[in-house]
């Protein structure tokens, strides 16, 4: 577990697409593949729902993502670049940080 310190882990723990594009995604079978991205252990990748290939653990639980991963996060520290989504809805508000591009 030393190697994971001070990582970013987001590819890690990948949700299932058809939770996190709720109406959008509608294949429990569709995955994304993230680009310039190689685990340094194969194993730590937590795939779960039904790409969960290993058989009767808890990531075979389509929900594991959303009902055990994110409400264990809680209570670790998050680094300056996540942000909560009030936060990120008042910047997008925020007509000073509109700016505006011409091309001539």
């Amino acid at each position: 577990m030393l190697q994971f310190a001070g990582q970013d882990l987001t590819h890690y723990f990948p949700p299932p697409m058809i939770l996190a594009c709720a109406g959008l995604v509608d294949n429990n079978k569709l995955a994304l593949t993230p680009a310039n991205f190689t685990p340094i252990v194969q194993y730590a990748v937590h795939t779960s729902g039904t790409l969960q290939t290993i058989p009767n653990t808890v990531l075979n639980n389509e929900s594991w993502y959303y009902s055990t991963l994110t409400p264990d996060l809680e209570q670790y520290y998050k680094g300056s670049l996540v942000y909560d989504r009030t936060y990120i809805a008042q910047e997008a508000e925020n007509s000073a940080r509109q700016v505006e591009s011409r091309l001539d």
